[in-house]
C-alpha cells in the first residue's frame, strides 16, 4: 500500500506555462482543457506528474463519479486533489483517499457553531493557535469527507478532531491522517496506509516529466 502527495504553488504561473500544461493534460480529461481554470488545470497536472513518475502509469482518464469525487477510469488507484487561492494538492493512493488545501482564515465563531462540534468550538475558544487550529479543524473534516467519497453532504460535524490538534500524524476513525502547513496554507491528507510520501514541486516540473 503507498499514497503519494505533492503540492505547489501556481499562484505566479504565466499565460504561456498555462497553455502548455493545458496541451498535456488535453487527452486525460473528459472535459476541454481549454474552458478549465488555471486551478484545475494544476492539480491535473500534479495528477499527470505523480502517475508518471511514482507509479509508471502514462495512460488515463481522469473522471468523478456522483458526488464529484474524481477517480481514473478503469485504474484500481485512488485519486484526489484540492487547490485553493494559488496552491494545489494532489494525492494517488493504493487505496481510497481524501485531501484539503485552504488559506489561513481568522477564526469565525459563526463558521464553529454551524458546521464544527461542541467540543471543538470548546477547544477553538481556549485555543492559543486559533486561527490556525480553525483551519485544521476544516482540512482534517474535508479531507475525510472527500477520502469517504461523500464531499461536505457528508457534514463537516460528521467527525470530530478536537483531541487531535496537537497532532501532526496520527490514527482515526481507521484511518491515517497527516497534517501540515506552508507559509499561509492548512493541508490534510486522510488515507488508509501510514506509508505517505509527500513533498513540494515547482509547476515547471510537470512539464520535464
Amino acid at each position: 500500500m503507498k499514497t503519494v502527495a505533492v503540492y505547489t504553488d501556481y499562484s505566479s504561473v504565466s499565460e504561456y506555462t498555462g497553455e502548455i500544461l493545458k496541451s498535456l493534460i488535453a487527452a486525460h480529461i473528459e472535459e476541454s482543457s481549454e474552458k478549465l481554470r488555471n486551478d484545475s488545470v494544476c492539480v491535473r497536472a500534479l495528477l499527470r506528474f505523480v502517475l508518471k513518475k511514482h507509479f509508471g502509469v502514462t495512460a488515463f482518464v481522469i473522471s468523478a463519479d456522483e458526488n464529484g469525487k474524481p477517480y481514473l477510469k478503469g485504474s484500481n488507484l485512488h485519486i484526489n486533489f484540492s487547490h485553493s487561492d494559488g496552491k494545489a494538492l494532489c494525492v494517488v493512493s493504493t487505496e481510497p483517499v481524501g485531501c484539503d488545501v485552504q488559506s489561513f482564515k481568522p477564526f469565525n465563531p459563526k463558521v464553529s457553531e454551524r458546521y464544527y462540534r461542541e467540543e471543538e468550538s470548546g477547544a477553538l475558544l481556549k485555543s492559543k493557535s486559533r486561527d490556525y487550529d480553525f483551519i485544521k479543524l476544516w482540512v482534517l473534516k474535508e479531507s475525510i469527507l472527500k477520502q469517504r467519497g461523500t464531499g461536505l453532504s457528508g457534514g463537516l460535524n460528521s467527525y470530530g478532531f478536537s483531541k487531535y490538534l496537537g497532532a501532526d500524524c496520527f490514527d482515526a476513525y481507521g484511518l491515517k491522517f497527516r497534517c501540515f502547513d506552508d507559509e499561509s496554507f492548512c493541508y490534510a491528507i486522510c488515507s488508509e496506509t501510514d506509508d505517505i510520501t509527500v513533498y513540494e514541486i515547482n509547476i515547471e516540473e510537470t512539464i520535464k516529466i
